[in-house]
């Protein structure tokens, strides 16, 4: 997965390179239930790594696991205007 301008981000995930921890839980139509507990350290200003746990059950479909872990890079942050343009990548298991 390739994210650029924020394109592919996850729910819990923002283009702002920061450091925290998430926890959701999802609910929806047709018996959805899943949660994501997400992690994300910014090691400089500009560059930050992350980790996601995604757990779903759909009735239908029954229950699914995923681990997403990867890395961003800030090309402009600007605090002053309010601007983030980053760039970054994914694996997901």
């Amino acid at each position: 997965m390739i994210m650029l301008l924020g394109s592919k981000l996850s729910a819990a995930q923002s283009a702002n390179t920061r450091t925290g921890a998430n926890v959701r839980l999802r609910i929806g139509t047709d018996g959805y239930l899943g949660f994501e507990l997400g992690f994300e350290y910014a090691l400089l200003y500009q560059l930050g790594v992350f980790g996601n746990f995604h757990n779903r059950r759909r009735q239908s479909e029954g229950v699914g696991f995923n681990f997403e872990a990867g890395a961003k890079y800030a090309l402009i942050k600007s605090a002053n205007r309010g601007i983030v343009l980053s760039v970054g990548g994914a694996f997901r298991f």
